[in-house]
């Protein structure tokens, strides 16, 4: 690894995939300068305070900011317009009904308590309520912390602020929906009709963030 030029681990760092570009940098101080090149060439955030911080600490510090190129909003947000659980409860039930996911409610419920779709329709109503209304808690905290960021870290003075401190910065996107960055190149998904792909939740969510942005 030592040996090879520094040319030769530009092109090394170009084919390795994002995630592994944290532990190239552990392998030796060379590997971790110019792993920082291509780790921090391309920065995503969204509404959220530690998203946004990230973007705070790598705009403070100085060698890493240098290496910014291209940021990216990603504007996904958890607002689907409701205010109130009987609303979230009839968002849920026309998501399944529609078939804009490819699980419904109770199948991702079976999941989390392991067992099968039929008995969590018989036997499990009470976790069925009880999941739908952690899940509109959780909600409803996502949505607090999103609309704080946007109103006082996401607003044009701070966003210029920050901004200003990537020297080198070249690009800036907004960009919503299902996308993947490679190389600096970002490539949004569309079905086979040309309609955007949104985003689908965790095994751990019944909710996507981003899931209501084109309703």
């Amino acid at each position: 690894m030592e040996r090879l030029t520094t040319e030769l681990h530009h092109e090394v760092c170009k084919y390795l995939p994002y995630q592994d570009l944290p532990n190239y940098r552990l392998v030796n101080k060379t590997t971790a300068t110019i792993g920082a090149s291509s780790l921090f060439r391309q920065l995503v955030f969204h509404a959220s305070t530690t998203s946004f911080n990230r973007i705070l600490a790598a705009a403070a510090h100085p060698v890493l900011r240098k290496h910014v190129k291209s940021l990216f909003w990603d504007a996904n947000l958890w607002n689907i317009g409701v205010t109130s659980f009987m609303q979230w409860n009839e968002f849920m039930l026309e998501r399944d009904l529609d078939g804009n996911q490819s699980a419904t409610v109770e199948d991702a419920i079976a999941k989390q308590l392991n067992t099968q779709v039929r008995q969590v329709k018989e036997q499990h109503i009470t976790d069925v309520r009880f999941e739908l209304r952690r899940h509109f808690l959780l909600y409803q905290q996502d949505r607090q912390i999103e609309k704080w960021v946007l109103r006082h870290r996401l607003d044009v003075g701070h966003l210029r602020d920050t901004f200003r401190r990537f020297s080198n910065l070249e690009e800036l996107h907004v960009v919503n929906g299902v996308f993947h960055l490679s190389d600096g190149a970002i490539t949004k998904k569309w079905d086979e009709y040309g309609a955007p792909v949104l985003p689908e939740p965790s095994e751990q969510w019944l909710l996507a963030r981003g899931e209501g942005v084109f309703q």
